[in-house]
This record gives structure tokens, sequence and C-alpha cells, in this order.
């Protein structure tokens, strides 16, 4: 009887070191196999890892896909128009300026006062060689009356009264032909007329003249 005592202590021993020391088992009074407890915990611990890194990544995963058409509203935003600088201002009305002195310089040619046309002689000035003024004579009821080809002298005292000349106008130099003095133009607009004679007998003659 006592060897058979000794025998369950001693498988109670070994079943116990074995188990871990844990020679309890389960509610049905079975006693567990250490390899299946060894196996069972593992296993649910993963199980529980794995469905608490499911719940934190869902979330995640979640915001990024609403966050997306959000990000897609941005980059599809109309840019502002930007304002401009104030260099590029400066420049505009640089150039609407020039623009505008390139149309007056046109006009002013296109408006350039012609020779064409009857002037009325109101003074002859007579300067000697020193550029003084020596005597100054009106002179009514003499006109000088310019084509675009022909120059026609008014006057009674002259003997080429009412003949018709040719003549050339070079730049400001006039001449007429059969005669010998040359003219300057020293003024010419759209109601006065300024010539000066080339010099003979050591003086020279300012005539002014107004258009009819």
């Amino acid at each position: 009887m006592k060897k058979i005592i000794y025998s369950i202590v001693s498988v109670a021993a070994i079943m116990f070191i074995a188990c871990n020391g844990s020679p309890k088992g389960d509610s049905t009074g079975e006693t567990p196999q250490c390899g299946d407890t060894a196996n069972v915990e593992p296993t649910e611990a993963a199980e529980s890892k794995t469905a608490i890194a499911v719940q934190e990544t869902a979330p995640v995963v979640a915001s990024d896909v609403q966050e997306m058409p959000a990000k897609a509203d941005e980059n599809t935003k109309e840019v502002a128009p930007q304002p401009k600088s104030v260099e590029s201002e400066k420049a505009a009305t640089r150039e609407e300026a020039a623009n505008q002195n390139t149309s007056s310089d046109s006009s002013v040619k296109e408006e350039k006062p012609s020779l064409v046309g009857t002037w009325v002689m109101q003074t002859t000035d007579i300067y000697n060689m020193s550029d003084e003024k020596v005597e100054s004579q009106p002179s009514e009821g003499t006109s000088w009356e310019f084509t675009e080809r022909t120059v026609t002298v008014h006057d009674e005292d002259d003997y080429l009264d009412g003949t018709a000349l040719p003549y050339t106008l070079n730049g400001k130099q006039l001449k007429v032909q059969d005669i010998t003095i040359t003219f300057t133009v020293v003024q010419l607009s759209a109601t006065k007329l300024v010539l000066r004679s080339s010099a003979f007998n050591e003086s020279y003659n300012i005539f002014t003249f107004q258009r009819l």
C-alpha cells in the first residue's frame, strides 16, 4: 500500500515539474497538457494584437480617402490674376507717350506750311555786312505769287512785273530763274514768310511777307 502511495506522489511531482509547477486542471477536472497550454496562449495573444492593429490603422485609411477630394479641389482652384507691377505700368505709360509723340510728329509733317500761295510784302530791311540794319522800307502794293513751279512778282517798279519765273526750293535755298540773287527761307508759317537775299553792293535784304 505504501508503495502505491509513493508511486502516485512521484507521478504528481513529475507532472508538476513538467507543467512549470501548475498541476491544476480546468473546470472539467481534466488535467491540461503542458504542450496544449503553451500553444493556446501565444495564438490568443497574436489574434488580440492583430485586432488592435486593424482598429488603429482603419481610421487612418478612412481619413486619407476623405482628404483626397479636398486636395484635388485645391489643385483645381483658379489662380487669381496678379496686379500689374509699377514698372510695367510705367513702361506702358512711356509706350503710350511715344505713340502720341509719333502721331504728333506725323501731324506736324502733314501740316507743314507750304510756300504755294500769294504773299504780300510788308517791309524790306537793308543790312550791311556787319549785320547792322541800315534802312527799313515799307513795301506797299508788292506781292509774290507762288505756284508749285513758278513765282510771279507783282510790282510796278520791277522790270519782271507780272512775269512767271520757274524756281527751285532745296531745303531753305530758293533760286529764281533769270535772277542772280538767291534767297534763304528764314521763316515760313501758315501766315508769315521771311526771305533773306544774298549779298550785293556790300549789303543784303530781309523781306517780310504776310499770306494773302
